[in-house]
């Protein structure tokens, strides 16, 4: 049995399974149970959407939109790639308590200099319309801290395969802000202002799962200083650095370019919508990252291939899908008011089925010690939506259409071509793995 098979076996395994149904049960249920994760999270999330469409209408949904824009962004860029760095220790065997407060510690830092970041991006661009939103926009950015430092630790459990508790942690932490939403609809609190006061709340009750997996106290010995920890990260901030802007620049160019806060309301609504196309390739993702930190689990060529156009087939049908379904299901969740918000969300749907199938080449490529590879790519399909946001709008007006088109549009073919480049990078990889290496002898 691999060691995946194994540990997942102690995870799942029903006590009242005979041995070889649970060494079955133990191939499908860790999987199973990630990707009832992702679905939970993702359902959370759009929870999140539907409660805030209906507690501020479009107007005010941009008005939050753009008070927790930087915050979102810097999320995982802020991070200094916390995630696969201390996953990668753990799945390496580094001792279970001083690595959590290594990433506790980590985590930390990275929350003040994200913070600090943040502060400095919402006072620099948020434009006039939105000014009066800055304030609130600062309470948010708060938030950061609170959520790096239980996404640092929770990193060692995805690295050590304790796959059960941490997908619990990834599901209670995407439901804090949804429930403590429904909590004030029920108290008829309905404040733009109150809505930021809880969010950060939220964050901060969130934290108290960075506790669980935790045996010792987190005063001690550490496995790696933080300085340490930074410089091995390096390769990995790149990758983030140039995967975080592909993936929220779009936002800020919508706030840069966009001056009609509904149109920035209906695109904030959109958002979750397409990001239903992510659930199955984060799920798998988090296998791609535990499959490529191993190098006697690399995978063969043909099984990627075939992963590969499996998941495309996947994505397209379910894109088709949901793209038939929107103009019912955007007024019977969002309500009529959020009706535009059904042609943003057909723009993204190209967005979202690349963007879900790029985590997973990701998380292999990057546990492979191939980050920077990425870098160059995510910076030229950068470029592509840049210049496709900025150079459609004029054809797009011509032609009666919403300007702000172009931005969804760009960020579609920006991450096709991300997707196309980042396929060929992976499969060589895998192919080099496997091919017999020739040598001269010295005879």
């Amino acid at each position: 049995m691999s060691s995946m098979s194994a540990q997942q076996s102690e995870e799942y395994r029903p006590t009242w399974l005979p041995a070889w149904a649970a060494t079955r049960w133990a191939r499908v249920s860790g999987p199973l149970a990630t990707l009832g994760a992702s679905l939970g999270a993702f359902a959370f999330f759009a929870l999140q959407g539907i409660l805030l469409a209906r507690l501020l209408g479009p107007e005010m949904r941009g008005a939050f939109a753009a008070a927790i824009l930087f915050p979102q962004t810097l999320l995982y860029l802020g991070l200094l790639g916390a995630p696969e760095l201390f996953a990668g220790y753990a799945a390496r065997g580094a001792r279970d308590a001083p690595l959590r407060r290594s990433a506790a510690h980590y985590g930390f830092v990275a929350g003040l200099f994200s913070l600090a970041l943040c502060l400095v991006l919402d006072f620099a661009f948020i434009r006039a319309e939105f000014r009066w939103v800055l304030p609130l926009a600062c309470l948010c950015a708060l938030s950061l801290p609170l959520q790096q430092i239980r996404l640092a630790v929770q990193a060692v459990d995805h690295g050590q395969r304790k796959l059960s508790r941490y997908n619990q942690g990834r599901l209670f932490a995407a439901a804090a802000f949804p429930l403590v939403l429904s909590v004030a609809i029920a108290a008829g609190i309905h404040s733009f202002a109150a809505i930021c006061w809880l969010f950060v709340i939220s964050q901060a009750l969130a934290l108290l799962l960075a506790q669980r997996g935790m045996s010792e106290s987190w005063r001690g010995d550490l496995q790696v200083p933080v300085p340490q920890a930074m410089k091995e990260a390096r390769p990995l901030i790149a990758a983030w650095l140039a995967s975080e802007l592909l993936e929220r620049i779009d936002m800020c160019l919508m706030l840069a370019l966009v001056s009609n806060q509904a149109s920035l309301g209906y695109y904030a609504a959109a958002t979750p919508i397409a990001a239903l196309l992510i659930i199955v390739p984060n799920a798998a993702s988090l296998y791609a990252f535990n499959l490529g930190a191993r190098s006697d689990e690399i995978p063969k060529l043909g099984a990627v291939w075939q992963l590969l156009v499996t998941g495309l087939v996947i994505q397209i049908v379910s894109a088709a899908a949901l793209a038939v379904m929107l103009p019912y299901l955007v007024p019977m969740f969002y309500g009529d008011k959020f009706g535009p918000t059904v042609t943003y969300a057909w723009l993204l749907l190209p967005a979202g089925m690349f963007r879900g199938l790029l985590q997973a080449i990701d998380g292999y490529l990057r546990a492979r010690g191939k980050a920077y590879i990425g870098v160059a790519t995510r910076l030229t399909s950068l470029a592509i939506l840049i210049i496709v946001a900025i150079g459609a709008r004029g054809w797009l007006e011509q032609h009666a259409w919403d300007a702000a088109y172009a931005i969804p549009i760009g960020l579609s073919l920006a991450l096709g071509f991300c997707f196309v480049v980042m396929s060929v990078v992976m499969l060589a990889d895998v192919w080099r793995h496997h091919t017999p290496k020739t040598t001269n002898d010295p005879k």
